[in-house]
């Protein structure tokens, strides 16, 4: 070995180096990323108001699917247990009790998505949503616990005023 091959061999040994020490947070950006990736069973959906009470923002019994897939695409929709069926079996021609029942349970968005590795909090950008007012918006979730089979996070905004905890487990 020549000495210009021995600078260069010495130069890229340097430079891979270099590049595997600036691994870890790309790594760990990447992990976090791919442990999130998947499709999420709603377990529990819980408020809490400013003096502690807690209550549901589905009225109890929520089911609910959250799908975030590898390209970044995000699928949320979460339907409270209260619902009933309209009497008249069309859902244009509910009454007025039986549209707001609908609404108050019911809760579905699509979009993007991203997570912030060092902060461990999700973003969402929503395109749109059945309540019209997230259509646009940016939301974020501060995720407070992840295994391989649980998530939850916690909505510190949501609508109601209180403050919302948030329970996903991976679907089978």
């Amino acid at each position: 070995m020549n000495r210009r091959d021995a600078v260069l061999m010495t130069a890229s040994t340097l430079a891979a180096g270099f590049s595997l020490a600036a691994l870890p947070g790309t790594a760990r950006a990447a992990s976090l990323k791919r442990r999130l990736v998947g499709t999420w069973s709603l377990v529990s959906a819980r408020n809490q108001s400013a003096n502690g009470a807690h209550s549901s923002g589905f009225g109890g019994s929520e089911k609910g699917l959250l799908i975030l897939d590898a390209s970044g695409h995000v699928s949320l929709m979460i339907l409270g247990g209260a619902r009933r069926r309209f009497a008249g079996g069309d859902r244009l021609r509910g009454t007025a009790e039986e549209n707001q029942a609908a609404v108050a349970g019911t809760l579905a968005y699509f979009g993007t998505w991203t997570v912030d590795s060092k902060t461990r909090v999700l973003t969402f950008k929503i395109t749109a949503s059945s309540f019209a007012n997230f259509d646009g918006s940016t939301q974020l979730r501060p995720i407070v616990s992840l295994t391989d089979q649980e998530m939850h996070w916690h909505n510190p905004t949501p609508t109601s005023g209180a403050s919302a905890e948030i329970v996903w487990r991976r679907a089978r």
